[in-house]
């Protein structure tokens, strides 16, 4: 191309067909498109000569671009273009290698400086623009703000301020100024950001927005006293309506000095000022709660509330009723009437509506909230929230009808709104009520039949509830409804990977059929490869995708992709794929050693990424450095070189470059700090980070975790008192700070003072704070509490926390510690104090609370509940604390280790309401036992509260496992419960079982079923089994026949009894021994038989004979020898037939006899323990004479 010549003029071209033209003019937008799509870099920069035929690299056209930047050495085109074609790197030599040739050339200065602040060397750039400064004349202003760059850069922001003052102080430009007191600002430089606004307001006194800035900078500094004595100026100078603002912020920033006093004396001033009903009003009545709570609570404001809405003109001050609910609420009070007062003023506020059924559902006054949560109307947008919240709240407290009713009530007025029925399906899962989910699913179908959301949802109701097919069927579905096609097929490709089903990679291969280079589809192909173990193709897959996203908008799914590759690359074995990982690291360094600095830039991180995960740490520095250098404005790269620098255990370099993290991203500083505080515990240097706490200005909740910390360091240098001053200043500051109370309260108890140590503990209880802090501070409260001997007011604590925040984990979680430390009977003394009133309301909260636990959080927490429910015997539990139990069930990819805890904490529940013996909890135990897994724990557990149940219909439920067919435990549970509450039509069955099942424990318990079914008048038919070689046969037989009620059914009792207990010791004798002792006393009565005991662990078969042996075999109560004389005849019947039995009976028979007294001729029998003193042997007795 000549330079005469018009530049763009097309060349000269000889005529072309008609045809030619035409395909000619259709190429023309295809060239035209793949012109505008090429890279932006690549576009020539204005008034370039170039052509199509010329590469950008081209010296020429490099050199004629270079002469232009020089010419105007702030042109970011022209930059661009040469960065683009010889890379940073080169243009930086290029500049360099021209310096050399003519140093005192302005422009190559300034350009030497550009190229060395981007190269990360900002540094060199500032002193060179410095020197360069005196002779810029028209450029002076751009080189000033490249100077202020670079000082920024390099980390020396008071450099770079003190510049900008300098040259508005030369040029008398007070917009420098304002830039260098916006730059200090910015960088939180407290002293320079206030010098410079009062140099400022000094120029303007009559300015408000001077006075203003003056305000805002002292209180960022430190400085309170000014910033009052400043905001008070510039309010002055405004009229009434500008002045809220004003004196709201500056009551936050007196909030956030620490003067809450100060504030809420300027929050109530607010709220004189604003009339009710405004927002202004709402805005002021919210900074009075702010307030308060910073002074010691926000239940503090409420009697000055209550006496301001006390006032005829403030009576209908919804917002003021409002905060006044919300105060009584912090501190525990009832809020309930202000809830109606800000309701009566306003009957649509959602707000007060929403939270007066909450207050009384939470006052246990659910028939209350129910009658509040009706007022709301059908259309109401806040009733599907509200409704769904009480109806969770209902049934977590066993409420479970109430609770669906009111949720099936919404399901009605639902109809056929998508996002009301998807809330529906929700919950019911969460509340395990899958049949009435799938309704809810189908419904949603019906309603929205085109929409694959919707189908997608009931293919998953369908699979989590079994029926697969029916599941496959709906999702199959899908891809007819998704447009483009591949779309359909890659989300119906995805669903099924979600449920490894196999057929998703067919589905999935058809989308990339369609889309072979779409990276979310390659991302779903290399999932399933590595889920089919293929890791090689999943590494192949894995580099496609991270080829594919380099653009921005990819960034997330470009970084997932090379975390995976490094993720295989590391994972695998050593050998599995060292030629693959050789190769990329090969190509990576190449790229970060390479003259693009994007492809270097994503070279560094893969690198950075694989030699930290192998541990390598010295070299992942290396690259981090490598990292810093290509971007030194990113505070990430920073970040992470610092780490790897802890990493590699050079803890003064991570800690230099912490620092030059907080002077490039102030807005960091608190993380930076804590993370500098981390490496001085390491490194032992506290020194340097109190220096640099000192410098930063910290604020907020972050600063005060990091203020903490550091307080934490003095603790560690033995200085407790500078440490305990720290957190003081904190408290003053914010008085619910936790975190510094407690570690006030641990010097504290350094210190040697317990009880102080203990109240502010148990102040950070009742005031709360971050969840991990309360509950530390609640188990400190509990140690001490309980080396004391007074857990009963931790108790108490722990209930009124609950009671205040349903939703505070940690206040259950200390309550279930206090529980866990108290015998039951200390437990029980604590419920029945106080009052009737207190008696109810503690007994009620406790209930809820420890339901509560069992309905949510940690599984261990479910089970601790469970079993403090079964043995505290709460009233009115069993059927809630049984329905809950009946529907603990884990998440659904919960481990298998989850899994074992979640069915133990269910059995521990079901086992607990069975405890309870009331009969409202057997239809639960029952269609447990119908539905239930007989291979789980807890169906055990509901046959044994159904065994142990004392309602009737506990034993119609347990009947049909009367049968030899079932399990040996059920058989014998099945005969436990008939010989407690079965008809004598039972006998028979039990009979057979006796003899034929198969469990010899079944045959044991059907035996004594066999025996209590057995009327007085067919007591013949177990008087043979008293003497049965089976002790436990016999022993059953003697407790049956000290049941018998009639005076000559008793007399004939003692007989028989009397020949088993003259025999042989063992549990037939002990058995005959009580039966005996029942029968001799003066009035017996028919015992009642005992239920199974409560278990607290699964030994069933163990339980089921220490409950058979305690029935038929109780303890002897002694009997005096006169209650045996009606009986001698029997007893001298007895005696002979032991005389004449087996040699056993007859050694044990002689073992009774002794003499009466010395040398006397009579003997004495020695019953003990069926009778307390010796018995004269019946007259005509032989056995002495016969010995």
């Amino acid at each position: 191309m000549t330079a005469a010549g018009p530049r763009h003029a097309p060349r000269q071209r000889p005529a072309r067909t008609r045809a030619g033209a035409h395909a000619f003019a259709r190429w023309i937008p295809l060239a035209l498109t793949l012109l505008a799509a090429s890279p932006a870099a690549a576009a020539p920069a204005p008034d370039d000569d170039w052509s199509l035929e010329r590469s950008a690299s081209d010296p020429a056209l490099v050199q004629q671009r270079f002469t232009k930047l020089r010419a105007q050495p702030f042109d970011q085109a022209q930059w661009r273009a040469l960065e683009a074609a010889i890379g940073r790197a080169g243009l930086a030599k290029k500049i360099e290698a021209a310096l050399a040739r003519d140093p005192d050339d302005l422009a190559l200065g300034i350009l030497d400086a550009r190229a060395r602040i981007l190269l990360g060397d900002p540094r060199t750039a500032a002193t060179r623009l410095a020197a360069l400064q005196p002779n810029a004349g028209k450029l002076r202003g751009k080189l000033l703000a490249l100077q202020v760059e670079a000082l920024t850069a390099a980390g020396d922001v008071r450099a770079a301020v003190l510049a900008l003052e300098a040259a508005a102080d030369a040029r008398g430009d007070d917009s420098l100024r304002v830039q260098a007191l916006e730059l200090a600002d910015r960088h939180q430089l407290g002293p320079e950001a206030l010098r410079l606004a009062q140099a400022l307001a000094t120029r303007s006194p009559n300015n408000g927005a001077a006075q203003l800035k003056v305000a805002r900078a002292a209180a960022r500094a430190g400085q309170p006293a000014l910033a009052d004595a400043a905001y008070a100026r510039a309010i002055a100078g405004l009229r009434a309506p500008e002045q809220l603002a004003l004196r709201e912020e500056w009551a936050r920033v007196r909030l956030a000095t620490g003067d809450a006093a100060g504030a809420s004396a300027l929050a109530w001033a607010q709220v004189e000022a604003t009339r009710p009903g405004s927002g202004e009003r709402e805005a002021a009545w919210n900074l009075v709660l702010e307030a308060a709570a910073k002074q010691g609570g926000a239940d503090a404001a409420a009697p000055k509330i209550e006496a301001f809405l006390g006032r005829a003109d403030q009576a209908k001050d919804g917002a003021g009723w409002r905060a006044l609910a919300r105060a009584k609420t912090a501190g525990g009070a009832d809020p309930v009437e202000a809830w109606r007062r800000a309701l009566a003023v306003d009957p649509n506020d959602a707000e007060a509506r929403s939270a007066l059924v909450m207050s009384l559902e939470s006052g246990g006054e659910a028939d209350a909230a129910l009658a509040e949560f009706d007022r709301l109307g059908a259309k109401n947008p806040e009733r599907l929230q509200l409704g769904l919240e009480l109806a969770g709240r209902l049934i977590g407290a066993g409420k479970r009808a109430q609770g669906l009713k009111i949720a099936g009530d919404l399901e009605a007025a639902a109809g056929k709104q998508g996002d009301a029925l998807l809330r529906l399906l929700d919950f019911y899962n969460l509340n395990d009520e899958p049949d009435r989910a799938l309704a809810v699913a189908q419904k949603l179908v019906r309603a929205r039949p085109r929409d694959p959301d919707a189908r997608a949802a009931l293919g998953e109701q369908l699979f989590q509830m079994g029926r697969e097919p029916e599941a496959m069927k709906e999702w199959a579905t899908i891809p007819g409804l998704v447009r483009p096609g591949h779309a359909g097929w890659a989300r119906h490709a995805e669903i099924l990977a979600e449920h490894r089903r196999p057929e998703a990679v067919l589905s999935l291969n058809k989308a990339l059929a369609a889309a072979p280079k779409d990276p979310r589809y390659l991302r779903l192909r290399a999932i399933l490869e590595l889920d089919d173990r293929l890791p090689h193709q999943a590494l192949t897959t894995w580099q496609q995708i991270f080829e594919l996203t380099r653009a921005p908008a990819d960034r997330l799914l470009h970084d997932e992709a090379r975390t995976r590759i490094v993720d295989i690359l590391v994972g695998g074995t050593l050998s599995q794929f060292t030629s693959k990982r050789q190769a990329i690291e090969k190509q990576a360094l190449a790229e970060l050693d390479g003259k693009d600095p994007e492809l270097a830039y994503e070279a560094g991180l893969l690198l950075a990424e694989l030699y930290t995960r192998e541990e390598k740490y010295a070299k992942a520095t290396a690259v981090h450095d490598r990292l810093v250098r290509l971007r030194p404005q990113d505070p990430e790269r920073l970040a992470e070189l610092a780490l790897s620098q802890r990493r590699s255990g050079r803890a003064d370099a991570a800690m230099e470059t912490l620092e030059r993290l907080m002077a490039l991203d102030p807005k960091r500083s608190a993380d930076v700090l804590a993370e500098l505080a981390e490496v001085a515990f390491e490194s032992g240097d506290v020194e340097r980070v109190l220096t640099a706490a000192s410098k930063a200005e910290l604020g907020g909740a972050e600063g005060a975790r990091v203020l903490v910390r550091i307080g934490e360091l003095y603790e560690r240098r033995g200085e407790p008192d500078e440490a305990a001053k720290l957190y003081e200043g904190l408290v003053q500051r914010d008085p619910n700070d936790a975190l510094a109370r407690l570690r006030l309260a641990e010097l504290e108890l350094s210190r040697g003072r317990p009880e102080r140590a203990e109240a502010m503990l148990r102040a950070i209880v009742e005031r709360g704070g971050p969840p991990e802090v309360v509950e530390q501070a609640g188990r400190r409260a509990l140690d001490l509490a309980e080396a004391r001997g007074a857990i009963a007011p931790i108790l108490d604590l722990a209930l009124a926390r609950a009671r205040r925040d349903p939703s505070a984990d940690e206040a259950r979680a200390l309550l279930l510690d206090a529980l866990d430390r108290t015998s039951t009977p200390t437990v029980k003394t604590w419920m029945a104090g106080g009052d009737e009133a207190e008696r109810t309301t503690r007994v009620g909260s406790l209930r809820r609370a420890l339901v509560e636990s069992l309905a949510r959080g940690p599984v261990t927490g479910r089970l601790r509940a469970a079993e403090h429910l079964g043995r505290l015997a709460l009233p009115q539990t069993a059927l809630p604390l049984a329905r809950m139990g009946s529907q603990l069930t884990p998440p659904r990819d919960a481990t298998r280790t989850v899994r074992a805890a979640f069915e133990q904490a269910r059995a521990a529940a079901i086992q607990a309401a069975g405890a309870l013996d009331e009969p409202e909890a057997v239809p639960v135990f029952a269609d447990l036992l119908r539905t239930g897994d007989p291979s789980r724990e807890s169906w055990y557990a509901a046959a044994w509260a159904l065994a142990r149940s004392s309602a009737k219909a506990a034993a119609n439920e347990l009947r049909r496992f009367a049968s030899p067919e079932h399990d040996g435990l059920m058989v014998a549970l099945a005969c436990a419960t008939l010989a407690r509450g079965g008809d004598p039509a039972d006998r028979e069955r039990v009979a057979r079982l006796a003899q034929t099942a198969a469990n010899p424990q079944a045959r044991r318990v059907c035996a004594f079923a066999r025996a209590a079914l057995t009327v007085d008048e067919q007591l013949n038919r177990v008087a043979p089994d008293l003497q049965a070689s089976d002790p436990v046969v016999a022993a059953i037989a003697a407790w049956r026949f000290g049941q018998v009620r009639s005076d000559a059914g008793r007399s004939a009792a003692v007989a028989a009894l009397l020949r088993r207990y003259l025999g042989v010791a063992g549990l037939a004798r002990d058995a005959a021994g009580a039966a005996l002792s029942r029968l001799l006393a003066e009035a017996p009565a028919r015992a009642e038989l005992p239920p199974l005991p409560p278990l607290r662990a699964s030994g069933w078969e163990i339980a089921v004979d220490r409950w058979l042996a305690q029935v038929i075999a109780p303890p002897i109560e002694a009997r005096s020898a006169a209650s045996l004389a009606p009986h001698a005849a029997a007893l001298q019947e007895a005696l002979a037939g032991a005389a004449e039995g087996t040699r056993a009976e007859a050694w044990s028979e002689a073992r009774l006899r002794r003499p009466c007294s010395e040398g006397g001729e009579r003997d004495c029998l020695d019953l003990r323990p069926l009778v307390r003193e010796p018995v004269p042997a019946p007259r005509g007795d032989s056995g002495r004479s016969a010995r």
